[in-house]
């Protein structure tokens, strides 16, 4: 079930994100603007009046009203926030500005989070400016915007300045998961390393985007780009999922069911609203609560399972890490949530997002530490296994390896034992002396490791005996490896007058006619290699 929410969600996930580029392609929007003239001004009241029609989406528009003054020759604009409203600007009755969606649109009735600028001029002092703003969703209704008028590089440089801290904390969100995402990529082969970071990454990559999305700020600087509006939904509906998986690998329990739950209701209901958006049954802003009920249920899970955990192996010191960051960002939402609504969605709180960094961060660190630690002892063991399983003065697997590689359920079906032996290694000991015998051994080692070690495993049974394991190789092969073993002992012999390197080797096929296990065939091949060591013996004789 892990694995098919895992591919469900990596699937769901590209399916956004093609929605998200094909509304950034198509989406487009009705702007009408009269030409920009120089002068402006800044004007500060204004009257609001609800009027009630059947026309208008939520059957309500909000009519503003208010005198232009006497504007002079400097710049001054006229810019204010809307919320998914459509807005139409007028100068004493005469359309100056208007914004709505285009009609050719595939998808979609709202004109998203714009920064509406309308430019004004000296002729248009003492003039009644007249703002119509009809909400495309109820959730609009109430949304009042603040009309900034002045300087338009002063209104959009301090509104950028105070929406500056929610995006760099959106960004270093996503910095620090896309850390998280290369580190575990970057040790993808390495079994120490706890995968459950990439979903940490995954999550905290796809809240910071949401974050710098959801920011008023953000539209300043891509400006009449709608498809950012439904990006903010689609964002919050993926967050659940690699949150979800997350936590369940930072339990013991991480095996029961009920994590499915919020992972298999947050893709359900991704799709029933990318569906509803398509169809044109319900736009994405419409289907919020859906979204929000998804979240409120993944929150429940988790609580649930974390005090599960503590009662079963206790209040630790990881479970005390986990708690308080999630205490520290329920905090930091449950602030921005009533700042949002207190002041109607004019002013939004960077505490979640801060939080959530300091969370993000101690429980990144937390779980690299923690992988470091088993990688330390991973590298130790490794080490011990080299020392346990390796030939120390040769770097070929010794005898220990060659029993633990043959016992259990090695199957001798196709395999051929190849047994070397050094000739003479005792003559070079008493005559050369041990360490030019020590150098002996190990150029011979790397011959037979050169010849035979691509095909199988290379072993120093002791002294100077050694063997080789090849599988699924033919004899006429391996007497060609045999015959390149001695070119380069006759190779070696010409360069180097020290010593002579002499290998008598034997090998035969696993025949279950004649051998019962593999060490039959290891007996019949050792036969091979005396005989031939007796042969090699008798041709140096007579050649003295």
């Amino acid at each position: 079930m892990k694995k098919a929410i895992e591919w469900g969600y990596l699937i769901i996930l590209v399916i956004c994100a093609a929605l998200f580029l094909l509304m950034f392609a198509t989406f487009r929007m009705d702007v009408r603007q009269r030409q920009e003239q120089e002068g402006f001004k800044q004007v500060t009241d204004y009257q609001r009046e609800i009027v009630r029609s059947e026309d208008c989406p939520t059957g309500q528009k909000s009519v503003y009203n208010f005198n232009a003054g006497q504007l002079s020759e400097s710049d001054a604009s006229l810019i204010f926030f809307s919320l998914h409203q459509l807005v139409t600007v007028s100068l004493d009755g005469e359309e100056v500005y208007s914004i709505k969606p285009d009609s050719g649109n595939s998808f979609g009735s709202t004109t998203g989070c714009v920064w509406n600028v309308v430019m004004l001029s000296e002729q248009d002092s003492g003039k009644q400016v007249t703002i119509e703003i009809v909400p495309a969703y109820s959730s609009s209704d109430e949304f009042v915007p603040d009309f900034l008028l002045g300087s338009r590089y002063a209104i959009c440089r301090d509104r950028i300045l105070a929406g500056l801290p929610s995006i760099i904390c959106g960004i270093l969100a996503i910095l620090i998961g896309g850390f998280y995402i290369a580190y575990i990529l970057y040790n993808r082969r390495n079994t120490e390393v706890d995968k459950s970071l990439l979903f940490l990454g995954c999550f905290s990559v796809l809240l910071g985007c949401w974050k710098v999305v959801d920011t008023n700020a953000f539209y300043l600087l891509v400006p009449d780009k709608v498809a950012f509006s439904y990006a903010d939904f689609l964002l919050l509906a993926l967050v659940p999922v690699p949150y979800c998986l997350f936590m369940r690998q930072m339990h013991s329990s991480s095996d029961k069911p009920i994590w499915n739950v919020p992972c298999i209701a947050s893709m359900a209901g991704t799709c029933v609203v990318i569906a509803a958006q398509l169809l044109h049954i319900a736009d994405m802003r419409q289907m919020l609560r859906l979204i929000h009920v998804i979240l409120l249920l993944l929150a429940v899970v988790c609580v649930i399972m974390l005090v599960g955990e503590v009662r079963t192996v206790g209040l630790n010191k990881k479970l005390k890490k986990n708690i308080f960051c999630i205490g520290l960002c329920a905090l930091g939402l449950v602030t921005d949530m009533a700042i949002y609504y207190t002041t109607k969605g004019k002013f939004q709180s960077f505490l979640g997002i801060l939080n959530f960094l300091v969370y993000n961060l101690v429980l990144g660190v937390s779980t690299m530490q923690e992988a470091r630690e088993l990688m330390k002892i991973g590298m130790q063991a490794k080490k011990l296994e080299q020392k346990a399983y390796h030939d120390q003065l040769t770097g070929l697997y010794n005898r220990t390896a060659y029993a633990d590689d043959i016992g259990g359920a090695f199957e001798p079906e196709h395999c051929i034992v190849v047994m070397c032996d050094l000739n003479d290694l005792k003559k070079c000991n008493d005559t050369l002396g041990h360490e030019m015998g020590d150098r002996y051994i190990k150029e011979s080692a790397k011959i037979i490791h050169e010849c035979f070690g691509d095909g199988g495993r290379c072993y120093r049974m002791g002294g100077d005996e050694f063997c080789v394991l090849l599988k699924n190789h033919s004899l006429v092969d391996c007497k060609k490896r045999v015959g390149r073993m001695k070119e380069k002992c006759d190779q070696y012999n010409r360069e180097n007058d020290c010593f002579l390197i002499r290998i008598a080797c034997g090998y035969e096929l696993f025949d279950k006619r004649l051998d019962y296990d593999i060490n039959d065939t290891s007996r019949r091949a050792d036969r091979m290699m005396y005989h031939e060591k007796f042969t090699m013996k008798q041709q140096l004789a007579g050649a003295i």
